[in-house]
């Protein structure tokens, strides 16, 4: 009998390995949450990806619903995906890009059990404005699950971080604007992201633990959009946190 977790891995390595588009697992079978997150461990490992940090996705219930979710889900973070302020990505090494303001973390002292909103402190160094460029890399005409999001690494691919925030008092109040060449495209706030940055961190942390990894000092957690993802077209993007900080980055 074939392995359906080892040869869906098998597929989706070897698409990415090729650049070329993922496939869309649901649509040939169902495909449940727990065997998406035993396909996703397995792409991870035989990918031979460092590992950067975490990432949420669908963090909030619209996104959910759209997918067919009832919560969100997380990923991990390629360090070969990691950018700096200022930087550039390539629109030719993605598929369908979608770029996301955020708020993140870099992990203090090494986590191997669960935190709670009272402890998660003693284990976080600092929080700091964040781009995600998500490339979830299915064919566009595809009808794709929330598994189907998982099982490809919850669409992981390039980020920008920013520097230490200059006020971190209260990070559900953190707002945000997302612009492009001077063109407003969203905004948003801390609490789009499940409902609270605090909460936010620790389904993340507890989510990674669970799944049997151990979060390494320096390591980035990502906590969800704030405000709509946008579609990446070129051009040069700019996240003004306010107080919070600021972050840029070209896509050519």
């Amino acid at each position: 009998m074939v392995d359906r977790v080892q040869e869906s891995a098998d597929r989706i390595v070897a698409a990415m390995a090729a650049g070329e588009l993922r496939p869309i697992l649901s649509a040939e079978s169902p495909l449940d949450l727990d065997s998406a997150y035993e396909i996703q461990a397995k792409v991870v490992a035989q990918s031979g990806m460092t590992i950067a940090g975490f990432k949420a996705a669908l963090s909030n219930e619209a996104g959910q619903k759209a997918l067919g979710v009832s919560e969100p889900v997380f990923g991990v973070l390629p360090k070969a995906g990691e950018g700096v302020s200022g930087g550039s990505f390539n629109l030719g090494d993605l598929h369908g890009p979608v770029i996301e303001t955020e708020i993140g973390y870099r992990v203090g002292a090494a986590i191997s059990a669960s935190v709670t909103p009272e402890t998660v402190w003693d284990y976080l160094d600092k929080a700091i404005p964040v781009f995600e460029i998500a490339d979830p890399a299915f064919a566009p005409d595809g009808s794709r699950t929330g598994a189907d999001l998982v099982a490809v690494n919850s669409a992981a691919a390039a980020f920008v971080p920013g520097d230490v925030a200059a006020s971190t008092d209260d990070l559900d109040a953190v707002r945000v604007v997302m612009s492009r060449d001077d063109e407003k495209l969203s905004e948003g706030v801390g609490t789009d992201a499940m409902g609270g940055q605090i909460q936010a961190v620790c389904w993340l942390i507890n989510k990674a633990v669970a799944h049997g990894y151990t979060l390494e000092p320096g390591q980035l957690l990502m906590t969800g959009a704030l405000g709509g993802p946008q579609p990446g077209q070129p051009g040069h993007y700019v996240g003004d946190y306010g107080a919070f900080g600021r972050i840029e980055f070209d896509l050519i």
